[in-house]
């Protein structure tokens, strides 16, 4: 596989429209824009792909008084701990459970 053409340290495995060429992942996000990038399926607006201001944000006191949150917390730890990877608090909060923990 051929060298990515920005950076020449890592493989190219995206094809790149403003170059013509391949490039690494991490160059590929590093040098986008909306301009050189649009309609390519590697770029995505970061308004629309990254919301944070929709996360709720709680402080450790917050999660130690409510019994609730304090629930989901320890779950998410559990689900980690067993080694399944990431999940999201909506998926807990809108009562999806995993297979292994029903």
């Amino acid at each position: 596989m051929a060298k990515c053409i920005v950076c020449n340290s890592r493989k190219g495995k995206r094809k790149c429209k403003a170059t013509g060429t391949v490039i690494c992942s991490l160059c590929c996000g590093e040098f986008r824009t909306e301009a050189k990038c649009a309609g390519c399926s590697f770029f995505t607006s970061a308004s629309i792909s990254r919301n944070y201001r929709s996360v709720p944000y709680y402080s450790t006191q917050e999660m130690a008084d409510n019994h609730g949150l304090e629930s989901i917390a320890d779950v998410i730890e559990l689900y980690r701990a067993a080694g399944y990877g990431r999940t999201t608090t909506s998926m807990w909060m809108t009562g999806q459970r995993p297979g292994w923990l029903s």
